[in-house]
């Protein structure tokens, strides 16, 4: 991978995550983005020290964690990039550890398995709640959602919402990217549900 590349990739999963049309798995992350274009940037040397720091096979991680950290620029020029990214490896990395905690810790908060999805009096469902607090990965949410295919509901009943369209949109997004064995967990998912309530 060279500067060029690096910048077509980060250009590719910028408008994954911020164009409603373009998604990086359909078109296989081909953008039309030019060396002119990039040599205009006044950012460019930027490239160049990530390509250096992280190389052609970290590059498309860290900026996916970056973005999905809601950084609009993919860590390009935020300070605290390199810990998103490496918290977003080890969250990745023991993926299904993770999982197993976060729905655990889920579940033993709420009396029935259902309250963790119900919306009332206008406030936000705990999974969510929990999403925005930090207490649950986006990786967690996700499959989870993949699982119980909870997104719909929301989007009625969150209609009003200022955050949820947002946080919809990144989830949905980062969902493309995010391949994992749903089985897997739908198996996890269910254990932990009967074993604890």
């Amino acid at each position: 991978m060279n500067i060029i590349e690096c910048y077509r990739l980060y250009m590719a999963l910028r408008l994954h995550f911020y164009d409603k049309r373009y998604d990086f798995v359909r078109y296989n992350g081909k953008v039309k983005a030019t060396p002119e274009s990039f040599y205009k940037r006044r950012d460019k040397y930027r490239f160049d020290r990530l390509l250096k720091t992280y190389g052609e096979n970290r590059m498309q991680g860290f900026f996916v964690a970056n973005f999905v950290n809601g950084d609009k620029y993919g860590g390009l020029h935020d300070e605290g990039a390199d810990d998103v990214y490496s918290n977003w490896q080890k969250r990745t990395q023991g993926l299904t550890y993770n999982f197993k905690k976060e729905v655990q810790d889920l579940v033993t908060s709420v009396d029935s398995f259902d309250e963790l999805f119900t919306v009332e009096d206008g406030q936000n469902p705990v999974v969510l709640t929990k999403y925005y607090y930090g207490d649950v990965s986006p990786e967690t949410f996700i499959i989870m959602n993949q699982v119980l295919d909870f997104i719909i509901q929301f989007d009625n009943e969150l209609a009003d919402d200022i955050m949820w369209p947002e946080t919809r949109n990144l989830l949905n997004k980062y969902s493309r990217l995010l391949g994992v064995d749903t089985n897997k967990f739908r198996k996890i998912l269910k254990n932990i549900a009967y074993n604890v309530i």
